[in-house]
């Protein structure tokens, strides 16, 4: 079985996907000494990707069912470019055997396994069957045909609670849901089933045992034409939340050689019994107890995982470069004896979300990016991303936007280096959750891992309460002063940065009425006063200040400003800090510090969203996030009561279903299935019970 044309040399590739990993691939490729061509999309024009290749062909439509997904417009590229392979990355049509199969049509070579290997492996009910056949360890569950929620039901009941469902041709957490019981089970079936045909156009469910408190341990394998295969030990992949991956690392804690080789050989039994091609992984769950550890087989991803850089940086190989070798035939360079591992590497993925509204997408434009592997200059350290000074994120797409990777001679190492290189990546213009994992990661729990108290798939959600980012916290006074101060030196100012500090006049006091939209609604604004008190004239820095807040007054110096950084001293504390303007909002960041703040000195309290916050009922309902509107479940003047489902909005392949948050009649409804909205705007509202009453 072969997916690789007679003649299997190649000299350009084109990288059928977008943002990190095309960049990634295409800069590996370039250093082998291949041609590279990149495919992109109306919203993608301006990606990093895009400029990096070689060349580069427009394909479509922002939706990726236009462009990215579009198997004809890949085919045409390639052809149109003269490339002889395709590399699909991960996500997108990575694992689309119909993909693999049309590459082969058109006599591409198609880096990745055969599209029978895809094709098996990508439903969970075969692959699972195939499994128990090779005997392979898997969870116990049900991946019958019968596919009706009577069947389904009735299957639940004969494997327990609690009880995970999940997309038959699904991956990344989509069509996946938690049932703890029979109750509302039905509804769990019916919205699993609709984001699987939404997301893999298939509403195959499969039903399986609920592992609480397992680990997600996953085994990278390799394969080559010959038949040779090798693993290259595991990844500890447990931080998750919505079944996502946040934090990966490897090797994984408290895993003996002795456990690694046994899940290692498991996973070659795998490979071999798929006729796998290339590189893969093998995910498994286990479970580590005093009286026992066993793992099962969870699936087999037939593609680059996102967190294979940790791998890469424990054995030191370019595991693309693989792919690329092995897609030609030629034989895998070592045998499982040569393999050999280094150290320790974690990697944190910065999504564009706001943990304090449930992780919610967000979209938007950049108004600064700076790079911790280029702040930094350490090879320790690795950022791949897909982000430049002028990047809008789009909602069309996946919301990652970039992986930090940090290596290190030991566990604790790499977890220092690894908060050292998130504070050294600055974003702004959109919200993301770069505190968030700075506070995950700095947790006893994490920070603490030994035998008694490992961490599992649950965690996060075990530990949300107590994670300050996953709510709306007030700004302490030294970041109102820290606000106050820069809105002062840049408010007006026409001239130079190099001019401002010079020696400056001491003008009047200024009074400032500044607002966080990211602070909890009593504590939003800030009436705040900035005096100077002495000028720079004949001292290193531009000027002191005396900050007076409704509370508290502070002393502040200002020591340097320069394009986007300032260096400041808060009440005897010296810090850098990085600060950006996009419209009327000023971003701050550096040491345990992001935030936003707008002036609305010369606007009062009618300014914007602001004055709309305040006047919200409680029956307005608003687009949380950009986004389309996938479903509408209420019609105007229906009767509605608290927690109903009114619509869902789909971005960033999140579905995010908008509840009724109070029972009345709803009497506005302004959107249709389908429809684009915009984050903020007002889509319906339910008149209260006690308004109808008066």
């Amino acid at each position: 079985m072969s997916n690789i044309p007679l003649n299997n040399s190649f000299n350009k590739i084109l990288i059928a996907n977008r943002g990190e990993i095309a960049v990634r691939i295409i800069n590996t490729a370039k250093a082998q000494g291949y041609q590279t061509v990149a495919v992109f999309s109306d919203a993608d024009s301006n990606s990093p990707h895009v400029s990096l290749a070689d060349c580069a062909v427009h394909i479509g439509a922002a939706n990726v069912s236009e462009s990215y997904l579009d198997i004809d417009k890949i085919i045409k590229a390639a052809k149109q470019t003269g490339a002889e392979a395709i590399h699909p990355g991960y996500g997108l049509l990575s694992e689309n055997a119909a993909f693999a199969r049309a590459c082969q049509e058109h006599n591409l070579v198609f880096i990745g396994p055969h599209s029978d290997t895809i094709e098996l492996m990508g439903d969970k009910q075969q692959a699972k069957q195939a499994m128990l056949a090779a005997d392979i360890p898997c969870i116990p569950g049900y991946q019958g045909t019968g596919q009706s929620n009577e069947v389904l039901r009735a299957e639940a009941e004969k494997i327990g609670f609690p009880l995970m469902i999940k997309a038959a041709a699904g991956g990344g957490g989509k069509g996946m849901r938690l049932a703890h019981g029979l109750d509302d089970i039905d509804t769990l079936f019916n919205s699993a089933r609709s984001e699987a045909l939404a997301s893999f156009a298939s509403e195959q469910l499969i039903l399986e045992r609920a592992m609480v408190n397992a680990r997600h341990i996953e085994i990278q394998v390799v394969r080559d034409r010959q038949g040779n295969a090798l693993h290259l030990g595991e990844r500890d992949c447990s931080m998750q939340r919505r079944h996502q991956k946040v934090i990966e690392e490897a090797p994984g804690i408290n895993i003996s050689n002795e456990l690694r080789e046994k899940m290692g050989r498991a996973a070659i039994k795998v490979a071999h019994s798929c006729d796998y091609l290339g590189v893969g992984t093998v995910e498994f769950l286990l479970m580590q107890t005093p009286q026992e550890e066993v793992f099962y087989f969870l699936e087999m991803n037939t593609r680059l995982q996102v967190e294979h850089p940790v791998t890469e940086m424990i054995t030191g190989i370019d595991l693309v470069k693989w792919q690329i070798d092995i897609a030609r035939g030629t034989p895998l360079p070592f045998t499982q004896e040569q393999v050999s591992f280094n150290g320790h590497a974690m990697e944190a993925r910065l999504y564009s979300e706001d943990p304090a509204l449930d992780f919610m997408p967000q979209s938007g434009r950049i108004s600064l990016w700076q790079n911790p592997q280029t702040q930094a200059q350490d090879n320790n350290i690795r950022c791949d991303h897909m982000l430049s000074q002028v990047a809008e994120i789009s909602r069309y797409y996946d919301p990652m936007l970039a992986k930090i990777i940090v290596w290190g001679e030991d566990r604790e190492q790499a977890r220092r280096r690894l908060i050292q290189a998130l504070h050294q990546t600055q974003l702004h213009g959109i919200r993301h959750n770069k505190n968030f994992l700075l506070e995950l990661i700095q947790t006893p729990a994490f920070s603490g891992q030994d035998s008694e108290n490992l961490f599992h798939t649950r965690f996060i959600d075990d530990n949300l309460s107590t994670l300050k980012s996953c709510s709306q916290t007030p700004l302490s006074t030294e970041q109102w002063a820290l606000a106050a101060l820069l809105n002062y030196l840049l408010q007006g100012k026409t001239q130079q940065l190099s001019r401002v500090n010079q020696a400056m006049a001491l003008p009047l006091s200024k009074h400032l009425l500044l607002s966080c939209d990211s602070a909890p609604q009593a504590q939003r604004r800030q009436n705040i006063t900035i005096t100077p008190t002495a000028d720079g004239q004949d001292t290193d820095h531009i000027g002191r200040f005396r900050v007076k807040l409704e509370q508290e007054s502070l002393e502040v110096t200002a020591i340097t400003l320069a394009t986007n950084r300032l260096i400041c001293q808060i009440n005897g504390l010296r810090q850098q800090y990085y600060f950006s303007r996009h419209q009327q909002q000023l971003t701050i960041s550096g040491q345990s510090q992001d935030f936003s703040i707008t002036d609305l000195s010369y606007a009062g309290r009618q300014h914007g969203a602001g004055a709309a916050a305040d006047g919200v009922k409680g029956g307005q309902h608003f687009a949380p996030m950009n986004g389309t509107v996938v479903s509408v479940e209420k019609s105007a003047g229906d009767i509605i009561r608290q927690g109903e489902v009114l619509f869902t909005i789909e971005a960033m392949k999140m579905e995010l279903p908008v509840k009724a948050n109070c029972s009345g009649t709803l009497s506005h409804l302004n959107l249709e299935k389908d429809q684009q909205v915009a984050s903020g705007q007002l889509l319906a509202t339910i008149l209260a019970e006690d308004e109808i009453a008066e």
